[in-house]
């Protein structure tokens, strides 16, 4: 199992476990996929890996185990796990850790031996050393998959599969490859760039639980002020804008998959469903009645 921790201080924000019945994306096999914040004297219980995952150090420290023995890893770090090892997790209680895990196998296809995905597992798998730090922006990749999980859409098989391919590339680059860190955009700082894809990764998943965006400034550990600056700077869309189309997002999800206007009113927290329908046809083009007419329609 995954994040298997003792203590009910961890908090996964997100988490899709799969195994023993795994989801296929062309040859790749999902068993899991996931985001957990530890919090103090937390650790994972040791088990034996039965798939090949992918650990990703968002943020703090700790130490993570693999060919028999405990790694140190921080923000920005890569560890590979394969099937058959020990695996186990301790977070530093003073900078907890704070990780996405993504399990996986490659179905072997006699047809296709040259699979480049199962090339790309094969030696991940055989690398001497199980960490590196991420020479490429992995996460923002990472926050796509996450929110094509939670909303999905048309075509969203595809989308995984390519989400989930450009990860394995992207791991096995970090490890083999000598590649500078660059930014997406030119003159603004990589650390910035995790700030805010951290909170808009955190906005996507909570957004039903968010009661201030206080609250979001106060998880990442800055002031309000200058977590917004630095959002609007670095996106182009204010702090509170992009929070209202996360919602709106998930008020469209719910409304497709059938619930009623009123119900997918008090969910997001709005006092009246006037409000409610003023907001989410500003964002969506279309009253949220139109969504649940699209549904019965199918």
């Amino acid at each position: 199992m995954f994040l298997d921790f003792n203590s009910s201080v961890v908090q996964d924000y997100f988490c899709r476990n799969y195994e023993p019945n795994p989801l296929q994306f062309g040859s790749i096999r999902l068993y899991l996929l996931g985001e957990t914040h530890c919090g103090v004297d937390n650790y994972q219980n040791p088990h034996r890996q039965n798939f090949f995952e992918i650990t990703y150090v968002v943020k703090g420290k700790g130490k993570i185990k693999g060919k028999n023995e405990f790694f140190e890893a921080g923000q920005d770090d890569l560890f590979i796990s394969v099937p058959g090892e020990e695996h186990d997790i301790i977070s530093d209680p003073e900078n907890p850790l704070w990780f996405t895990g993504i399990g996986l196998l490659i179905e072997h296809n006699p047809a296709n031996p040259g699979d480049e995905m199962d090339t790309i597992v094969r030696r991940l798998s055989n690398s001497e050393n199980p960490i590196c730090n991420a020479r490429h922006d992995i996460y923002p990749l990472i926050v796509l998959l996450f929110n094509e999980f939670l909303f999905g859409g048309d075509y969203s098989s595809r989308v995984v599969q390519s989400l989930l391919e450009q990860i394995l590339i992207y791991v096995y680059r970090s490890f083999f490859e000598k590649v500078i860190k660059k930014s997406f955009k030119s003159g603004i700082e990589r650390p910035d760039n995790d700030v805010v894809y951290t909170t808009m990764n955190y906005i996507d998943v909570n957004c039903l639980h968010i009661h201030s965006l206080t609250e979001v400034s106060d998880r990442m550990g800055y002031s309000y002020n200058y977590l917004s600056g630095l959002f609007s700077k670095t996106t182009g869309m204010s702090l509170h804008a992009y929070y209202l189309k996360s919602k709106m997002t998930a008020a469209g999800k719910y409304l497709r998959q059938g619930k009623s206007v009123t119900d997918v009113s008090e969910l997001l927290g709005y006092q009246s469903v006037q409000s409610f329908s003023r907001v989410f046809k500003k964002h969506q083009m279309s009253p949220p009645s139109s969504f649940t007419t699209r549904k019965q329609k199918k």
